[in-house]
């Protein structure tokens, strides 16, 4: 085992803190914890509060300090959670960039600097979006002065809502949808998490609105900041843990909003036991300095720092740093232009080739469009051709009298028309004949010949189609 750590929980209304060793098995034990309330009103400079929070520090630290290690988990109301988007750019853009954030945040930054630090985004999402995580150095400075008095080391200072999240995932009880609120529910207000897909995607904190003393219309109030807070989110049920009486009350009012549950978390997870001498107040242990102590055991997982140490980047600077390195980033400059060159070339050989094979093909091509051409002609002239015969047959059928019939009809491309049928008598033909010439459309109609039919006397008359006619 290590020397062990030392994981302090920090708010509005006190601090309390814990003793505790850590072994390589994962299993956590509890040596001694203790807790110190604030009088007065609450403040986040613990500048006047040094003194108090040393005593407390020097109490869990005892005498043997050499190598103990300092985790601090800090309250969500003195932590700024924003959601931000990176542009795609290298690690010392990225820390500009983020840097540039943190200064627009005004109310923070009137009173003091801001340490920060950058949590990626969802593992099952892709992009470049995360978290920013911002608390005032004042907050922390007494802390780590007390800290330094009394020769530990600060590791890490995370906020209090990821470490709660992360003891709550070690009960088997603890429901996990993959979209869902998680609102831990304290005297004054309300930690709000977003969680999705077993990772927190956002949080905040809620007071409570109105007085203590009218409960339903603080929790009425407290519904309405919430669905305002959450809108937006996809989550299928909200879960509400902490304080049971408000947890009473708050479940009566968000219920209207959607699905609620209450979950206990009085147990502790199994990896986390108790010295002889601590057992007695196992009772209510903090959950965040619970999930402080399990993060511990948990390797590869992303840990917040808030301490002065360089923040967390995106993994491009990490992981592909090494590229920007002058003496590898000149070759690969070169190499890269290099290989444009090539492909630059290669893309006008294949142009000139397909160029090259459209001119070779140019010639069958304008073949396939005459043959187009001349098939369209033909039709066109098909369409007139059929239309005429129609307006000549039409003509005709007007000059024959009722009941006379006609049995051939033929009309050649020099416009000469023949038409045959069977009438009573000579004489009604040549009366046929003389209708037809006074057609505007025939002339030179005349009766060719003449014979006795089965049904009549059968005749034949020609006539020439008018050239105005036919245009």
């Amino acid at each position: 085992m290590n020397p062990g750590y030392i994981a302090l929980s920090i708010g509005p209304a006190g601090i309390r803190g814990v003793r505790a060793q850590v072994n390589r098995a994962g299993s956590i034990l509890i040596e001694k914890w203790a807790e110190k309330k604030w009088e007065g009103p609450a403040s986040r400079n613990l500048s006047e509060r040094e003194p108090e929070i040393g005593a407390l520090i020097r109490n869990l630290a005892g005498e043997k300090t050499a190598g103990l290690e300092a985790l601090i988990a800090l309250h969500p109301s003195w932590v700024l959670v924003k959601k931000v988007a990176l542009p795609p750019t290298r690690a010392k853009e990225t820390r500009q960039y983020l840097q540039l954030q943190v200064e627009r945040q005004q109310t923070m930054l009137r009173d003091g600097e801001i340490l920060w630090d950058y949590l990626p985004g969802l593992r099952k999402e892709t992009g470049r979006d995360g978290l920013l995580i911002m608390a005032k150095r004042e907050t922390l400075a007494p802390v780590q002065n007390a800290l330094s008095a009394c020769g530990v080391r600060l590791r890490r200072a995370t906020v209090a809502s990821f470490e709660d999240f992360l003891c709550l995932q070690e009960s088997p009880r603890f429901p996990r949808d993959s979209e869902q609120a998680l609102v831990k529910l304290e005297e004054e207000g309300a930690a709000v998490l977003e969680i999705r897909n077993g990772e927190i995607a956002l949080c905040g904190w809620l007071p409570f609105p109105g007085p203590a003393e009218a409960p339903d219309t603080r929790f009425s109030l407290f519904a309405l900041k919430f669905a305002e807070h959450t809108a937006g989110w996809k989550c299928s049920k909200t879960i509400l843990w902490g304080n049971p009486e408000a947890g009473r009350q708050a479940a009566r009012h968000l219920s209207r909003l959607g699905r609620v549950e209450e979950f206990d978390a009085a147990s502790l997870p199994p990896a986390i036991s108790f010295a002889p001498a601590a057992s007695a107040d196992s009772q209510g242990f903090p959950t965040e300095l619970a999930g402080l102590l399990i993060r511990q055991t948990r390797k590869g997982a992303p840990r917040l720092n808030l301490t002065d140490a360089a923040p967390h980047l995106p993994g491009q600077g990490a992981r592909f740093g090494f590229l920007f390195r002058q003496k590898i980033a000149i070759p690969l400059a070169a190499l890269l232009l290099l290989a444009l060159m090539v492909s630059v070339t290669g893309a006008r050989r294949i142009e000139n080739h397909l160029y090259t094979k459209a001119l070779a093909n140019s010639a069958g091509t304008s073949r396939y469009v005459q043959a187009a051409r001349d098939n369209a002609a033909v039709l066109q002239r098909y369409e007139t051709e059929r239309v005429k015969m129609l307006d000549v047959l039409l003509e005709v059928s007007k000059a024959l009298p009722d009941g006379i019939l006609l049995t051939s009809f033929r009309i050649d491309k020099k416009g000469q028309i023949q038409f045959s049928g069977n009438c009573g008598s000579l004489s009604q033909a040549e009366q046929i004949a003389g209708t037809i010439n006074k057609s505007p459309l025939f002339a030179k109609a005349q009766t060719e010949r003449t014979a006795p039919g089965p049904k009549g006397l059968a005749f034949t008359i020609k006539c020439t189609l008018k050239k105005k006619a036919g245009r």
